[in-house]
């Protein structure tokens, strides 16, 4: 022990005499640890443990499969989630829950909170308890029990100022008067849920809507496959009360909890670790050429302590010492670089994802960064210091004063790793230019409306207050007539929910023409002029009027994807299908409008006047889902404050949530391919710069080391551009071994982000030709900045210095 803090010690002081070879080092292992810390985070918070709760790999949840080709919901009817929690030997506790927005008021101004109804048993899988107050009574969870919740600990902060007098107060939601009786811990924050209620499930068999998510912890010792074969023998229950529900291969299906909230975002985050660790290594190889030639330089002291009896491992242990003090301030230095740099990542991060709130530096990030730090000191250290502790003294003499810093052996190491660099950077810069020529082309995919000028208004209308079609139309019908006179103000609609956003998916049957036959849909309740104010296009039919009101025929638009699949062989104009209603007349078909993924075909879909919706339609719409408004504009400044003023003249009570315009909620659609692009990009970015450096720091010192050379072949008659060929040459050699296996390890990779790319392959032959014109270009700078340094070298100094 006391060997190793004397060589330490005397490490400390070897560093600090060196400043700016010190600094160097430090900053570019910083660079590498701090970003690698930084995304470590991001990994540990979202995919490794996404979940705060105890045991997590006891929850398990359980969905409903439609069968091949059609995916998997993760979601239950009513029914089916009875099934489970009455029935299930599986698990210890089952709890069900749904999704809800409610409206505070009683403050200065409306607040817009969201709610999640939970069943009883909730409390008992999660294994958390309330911080303040109690849990809810199972007398609470029925149907006319009284109105009772419980707040996050966010909410209460904000909304409560952290009064603990808050439990057994009554506050008001959507109107009416609820008792809170308890208040979440710091941290239980399931999908930025604030305020928790009674489920009050009702079980209607009619009700055939996937809409409750069902979850349990698991019994002690209960295995995936166990829990799989209750869900198979559950299938056949299923389908033996109710055969109509299975037809094409639908089945209950069960996944970990974290299975489920991670839902296939885990590729894409260790896809950036990957990329992070990459920009590590190149960081690492840099250090280790630069180790490599403080090694060379101190040839002749090793060779003395090694004369004077210093044996191997004491030579060793010494020149470790150096590299980890080296890898441990860069550690240092790397976490004040993760923390600013996770500030970054997390402002870039897409909203939503769960776990991305308590992403931060906490005690398993601080042990990935020390460990990261020491491993790295070792690596670099090893790279130069397995040889050093070895010298030959006969060797040191033989090679004389000119290559005193290093022989031939030496220089090829150096080589190998400046080709490792460049390996390192084609896999980087080939993953970002795939990513980044994914994202444009998605940002350019045909959107089938126009959203430039147009600016919208969300809000959740609580479908307590807002219980018919009457009562939702007139509120939505007075805001519009507010602001249609307004100047500037080319048209303006409202809608159940925006497009690039979850809408309802409902049963549909096609009635005629052809034999009858049904489906999922897709389905939109629209004002007469919302199709108008985005652009999107009727390309045959007519559009919806006013005309359209609730006392005229039942009408729909269909898109051209419901005409595809369902009326391909029929004229889809008089068209009658069961939408809703029991019968509605298709007046028109419009143009594919992306409904949620930029990178998916449009779904078939039925467009409704939001007039004519049924009042349980037009509960769950509000109940589910964001009503908006969009108003096309050349004013926007004026309008925006306006709508804002329009909606709360025609209710006081009611929040907006969002104010943005269209291109932002188009953006927000490709937020987490855009997140990719952006941080690949980054690293690829850092890489090459590193790498770059890596190149001009080794052929700078091969042509030190050639002086004595290179002034020869001058005095011989060598013009400037041969000298400058011949080190250009050395340099682009290293870069060109590099750049053929990264090209190859690039081409093997390519199939792990391939299903994460739109319109263009994994292998694509111009992002590869493009990376290896950039990093042979880059090459060749790093190469000639040197090598015309070296031409110009003067031969009676070169020979007279050797």
């Amino acid at each position: 022990m006391n060997t190793w803090l004397g060589d330490l010690r005397y490490a400390a002081r070897a560093l600090r005499r060196t400043p700016g070879f010190t600094a160097v080092a430090v900053l570019t292992l910083a660079l590498g640890i701090g970003a690698n810390t930084a995304i470590f985070s991001v990994l540990d918070g979202t995919v490794l443990h996404p979940a705060p709760w105890p045991e997590p790999e006891r929850l398990a949840v359980v969905g409903w499969n439609w069968g091949p080709g059609r995916g998997n919901t993760m979601a239950l009817t009513p029914a089916q989630a009875q099934l489970w929690k009455e029935t299930s030997e599986a698990f210890e506790a089952f709890a069900i829950t749904d999704e809800t927005q409610y409206v505070l008021t009683g403050s200065a101004e409306p607040q817009q909170l969201a709610g999640e109804l939970v069943s009883d048993g909730y409390f008992q899988v999660l294994g958390v308890m309330p911080a303040l107050g109690r849990a809810f009574l199972p007398e609470e969870d029925v149907p006319g029990g009284p109105a009772v919740v419980i707040l996050s600990d966010g909410v209460w902060r904000r909304s409560f100022g952290a009064d603990s007098g808050v439990v057994g107060r009554t506050i008001t939601l959507d109107g009416a008067p609820h008792m809170v009786v308890g208040v979440m811990p710091p941290g239980f924050a399931p999908a930025g849920v604030d305020v928790l209620a009674p489920l009050r499930l009702v079980v209607d068999p009619r009700d055939q809507g996937h809409n409750y998510r069902a979850f349990g912890r698991l019994e002690p010792g209960i295995s995936r496959e166990r829990l799989q074969a209750e869900a198979d023998a559950f299938t056949e229950r299923f389908a033996a009360m109710d055969p109509g529900a299975i037809d094409g291969g639908q089945h209950f299906e069960t996944a970990t909890y974290r299975d489920y909230l991670v839902a296939g975002r885990d590729t894409a985050v260790w896809v950036l670790f990957g990329a992070v660790g990459l920009v590590l290594l190149i960081a690492c190889v840099n250090v280790a050429n630069l180790l490599l030639g403080r090694v060379a330089a101190r040839r002749a002291e090793l060779a003395v302590r090694a004369a004077l009896g210093a044996g191997r491992g004491r030579i060793l242990g010494h020149l470790l010492a150096e590299s980890v003090l080296l890898g441990l301030a860069g550690g240092g230095a790397g976490l004040v670089l993760a923390a600013w740099g996770l500030d970054a990542v997390l402002a870039l991060a897409p909203a939503g994802v769960p776990g991305l709130d308590r992403v931060g530096l906490d005690t398993r990030v601080l042990g990935f960064a020390l460990a990261v730090s020491l491993a790295t000191g070792i690596a670099v250290g090893l790279a130069g210091a397995v040889r050093a502790a070895r010298p030959d003294v006969a060797d040191v003499l033989r090679e004389g004063g000119r290559t005193r810093a290093g022989g031939a052996r030496r220089l090829h190491a150096r080589g190998l790793l400046v080709a490792a660099e460049a390996a390192f950077s084609v896999v980087l810069l080939i993953g970002a230019g795939l990513f980044i020529v994914s994202y444009f082309r998605l940002s350019g995919v045909e959107l089938g409306f126009e959203p430039e000028g147009v600016y919208t208004a969300e809000l959740a209308l609580p479908p307590e207050r807002y219980t018919t079609t009457a009562a939702t139309w007139r509120f939505e019908r007075q805001v519009l007539d507010r602001i249609r006179g307004l100047p500037g103000v080319v048209a303006a609609g409202s809608a159940s929910n925006l497009p690039l956003e979850r809408g309802l998916n409902t049963g549909a049957r096609i009635l005629s023409p052809g034999p009858r036959r049904g489906d999922v849909i897709e389905v939109r309740a629209v004002s007469p002029d919302l199709l108008r104010t985005l652009g999107a296009t009727v390309v045959s039919g007519r559009g919806f009027t006013e005309s359209d009101d609730a006392g005229a025929p039942p009408v729909a638009l269909v898109n051209e994807a419901f005409v595809r699949r369902f009326l391909a062989d029929y004229d889809p104009l008089g068209a009658r299908i069961a939408v809703d209603r029991p019968e509605r007349v298709v007046v028109g078909v419009v143009r594919d409008i992306k409904d949620i993924d930029l990178d998916a075909s449009a779904r078939p879909t039925a467009f409704i006047p939001r007039a004519q919706l049924s009042d349980g339609m037009t509960r769950a719409m509000n109940n589910w889902f964001m009503a908006a408004f969009a108003v096309r504009t050349d004013n926007p400044a004026a309008v925006v404050a306006a709508l804002r003023e329009a909606i709360h003249e025609a209710d006081s009570q009611q929040p907006i949530l969002r104010l943005r315009p269209m291109t932002e909620v188009v953006g927000a659609s490709i937020a987490a391919e855009r997140f990719r692009a952006r941080l690949l990009t980054t690293f690829a970015g850092l890489a090459l710069v590193l790498t770059a450096i890596g190149i001009y720091g080794v052929v700078a010192y091969t042509a030190r080391q050639r002086t004595h050379e290179i002034g020869i072949r001058v005095a011989l008659g060598a013009k400037h551009g041969n000298v400058v060929g011949l080190v250009v040459r050395q340099g682009m050699a290293m870069v060109a071994v590099g750049l053929g296996i990264g090209l190859v390890a690039a081409f093997a990779l390519s199939r792990v982000v391939a299903s994460m790319l739109y319109e263009v392959s994994a292998t694509d032959p111009g992002t590869f030709t493009a990376v290896a014109l950039v990093l042979g270009g880059v090459g060749l700078l790093a190469s000639w900045i040197p090598a015309r340094r070296a031409a110009r070298v003067d031969p009676m100094v070169a020979l007279r210095a050797d």
